[in-house]
């Protein structure tokens, strides 16, 4: 592992969790996907600016408390250089540890720098120790956890007044005992730091990273937690059949013993896939918009097929894939410098002034070329004649690209312009039709669509306001997923052409701190309960979300009322969706929920 990688070096990581596709009934299971962390369950700031300026306003950092007192370190890890006698860089933030001084690291997006020791540590040490410097205005955004493979049995601590004590130039010398990060003494591996709260995306510096000696005087550690509990099984109680379709993953290298049934290929980068280069697509938003390598779909579709698993392939319908595995939107060469570049690439920028103002992009052919949908149906025909002389489907299931009211934010160098009620059913109509003449008998899916306003609005009326909906008021003032079906099935009607089998969606827990980054999120105890509480919006009808949404979801119920009156016979399918913590006891209990 090297400390400038980019994050998709680790995506086989990211893709280690479970994944829901439904062609009938309903799935109800979770996966984090191809994609950078942190992506959606802040999608609220990107499409609802003013209100998250109101309601996620950081307060700069209180003075620190902590008094001075002797801080020895007998272990360290990182000191202008990693340890590497004992120590090895992990993670998923932007990172420098060049070994010339100060590690320099960017938290936004909930980043995190993991550290991993060659052997697992006792508790021997008095606490972690590091210094800080970083942006008054990120206030305590920093969250300090210890890690080990299969154990669950530490506490996250955020970062507060009584664990800093401030120094000169910005600096600040932070110390969390152990009685706080390891309260039962256990064995570990990893250190890890991540940012607890959304920050912006400046350069943190971390200097002279480990631990102290400990505390002969000090007290044993607790004994680990328990309580009797009692457990009723109502065996005559009402069943309801379990679709076999929940068990997917977004990961066609899952372990063997695994038993998933199904695969997805999907997130962000695949709005730009390639198919004709076979290993290329653009990163977009979530890495500096570059075009780069990544392994083909024949190879995920092998794999997937060796399994005998159902498969969904995201087949791009946002009209431009990327040309090459080198180029990107926002060259520094071209358009100046910007906030955020590229660690490993600095002429890669994020297409931000250092003002965080957008720069208005150049032409779309400067990283892509044009996917029509004729250049869609020449991947299915391919697809299926080679499965055809195998005797063996290796896709079962296309969906209509990724999150499409997010484009002018995901894709803005491509696609700037918010999509709109007719753009959405334009291009459903135009490359369904191609898919399914290309691939009569396969599953259709869409518009899979990210998340709780986009089942309602467009993101043309989120960025004119919710309140105006301007766009939905010029469609009868019909919510977009009600209107898209009406529309569908009336051209279904009309033509004879069924172009929509599966309705599918996004869902993300939205509640603060509950999803994170690759399957991370908040684990104190509030979080905890929150996020089992938060499966709830999937069916309950009497619980309100405990997050912005505040309102009752029971999407399950409301997606299946949706088709009754809009399009009936249509399945259901919550494509993507993490509930977060996944190491962690309550992210279990929500992912089996």
């Amino acid at each position: 592992m090297t400390a400038r990688r980019r994050p998709w070096g680790w995506k086989r990581r990211i893709l280690s969790a479970s994944m829901a596709l439904a062609v009938s009934g309903v799935a109800v299971a979770g996966a984090a996907y191809l994609v950078a962390p942190g992506k959606v369950h802040k999608v609220w700031d990107k499409v609802h600016g003013k209100l998250a300026k109101a309601t996620h306003v950081r307060k700069p950092a209180a003075p620190g408390t902590r008094p001075a007192q002797d801080l020895a370190i007998v272990e360290a890890i990182y000191d202008s250089g990693l340890k590497t006698q004992f120590w090895e860089d992990y993670g998923w933030t932007p990172r420098q540890i060049d070994g010339m001084g100060a590690a320099l690291l960017q938290f936004s997006k909930y980043g995190g720098w993991i550290l991993a020791r060659h052997a697992a540590t006792p508790d021997i040490f008095g606490g972690l120790v590091f210094r800080m410097r970083a942006p008054v205005r990120y206030g305590d955004f920093l969250e300090v956890l210890l890690m080990a493979d299969g154990q669950e049995n530490f506490t996250a601590v955020n970062i507060g007044p009584e664990h800093r004590r401030d120094l000169e130039a910005g600096w600040t010398e932070v110390f969390v005992p152990m009685r706080e990060l390891n309260p039962f003494g256990l064995e570990f591996q990893k250190v890890r730091l991540r940012a607890h709260e959304e920050v912006e995306e400046d350069w943190i510096e971390i200097q002279g990273l480990g631990f102290t000696k400990g505390d002969k005087n000090a007290k044993p550690p607790a004994t680990l937690p328990s309580r009797d509990v009692t457990v009723t099984v109502q065996c005559g109680a009402p069943t309801k059949r379990i679709s076999p379709m929940i068990y997917g993953v977004a990961n066609a290298d899952a372990p063997d013993d695994l038993g998933e049934t199904a695969h997805r290929w999907g997130g962000n980068p695949a709005s730009r896939y390639n198919w004709q280069l076979g290993n290329a697509y653009n990163t977009a938003s979530d890495w500096y918009y570059q075009n780069v390598k990544v392994g083909s779909d024949t190879e995920f579709r092998e794999r997937s097929a060796a399994r005998k698993v159902f498969v969904a392939l995201t087949v791009p319908t946002l009209g431009w894939v990327a040309k090459d595995t080198s180029s990107a939107s926002f060259p520094v060469s071209v358009f100046g410098p910007q906030k955020s570049v590229d660690p490993q690439r600095p002429d890669f920028g994020n297409g931000e002034r250092a003002d965080g103002a957008k720069i208005p992009p150049g032409p779309p052919t400067r990283t892509s070329i044009a996917a029509s949908p004729e250049f869609i149906a020449a991947w299915v025909k391919k697809i299926r004649e080679a499965d055809a002389k195998r005797g063996v489907r290796t896709v079962h299931e296309y969906i209509l690209d990724n999150e499409p009211s997010l484009w002018n934010s995901t894709h803005r160098d491509v696609h700037p312009e918010p999509l709109s009620y007719d753009e959405l059913l334009d291009f459903t109509i135009r490359y369904a039709t191609a898919i399914r003449g290309a691939d009569p008998d396969a599953i259709i899916a869409g518009p899979a669509e990210w998340g709780w306003t986009s089942y309602f609005y467009s993101a043309k009326d989120g960025v004119a306001g919710y309140a105006q909906k301007p766009d939905r008021r010029a469609h009868g003032d019909v919510p977009i997923l009600a209107w898209y079906l009406q529309q569908l099935r009336a051209h279904e009607a009309k033509t004879g052409v069924r172009l929509l089998d599966v309705l599918d969606v996004h869902y993300y827990p939205q509640g603060q701190g509950l999803y994170g980054g690759g399957g991370s999120g908040a684990t104190d105890s509030d979080a905890a309960a929150r996020r089992i509480r938060a499966t709830r919006s999937l069916w309950d009808p009497t619980y309100e979300d405990e997050s912005w949404i505040a309102e009752k979801v029971r999407l399950i119920p409301r997606l299946r009322e949706l088709i009754a009156e809009n399009y009936p016979g249509r399945g259901i399918s919550l494509g993507e969706w993490n509930f977060g913590a996944e190491t962690h006891m309550s992210g279990g209990i929500s992912l089996a929920e």
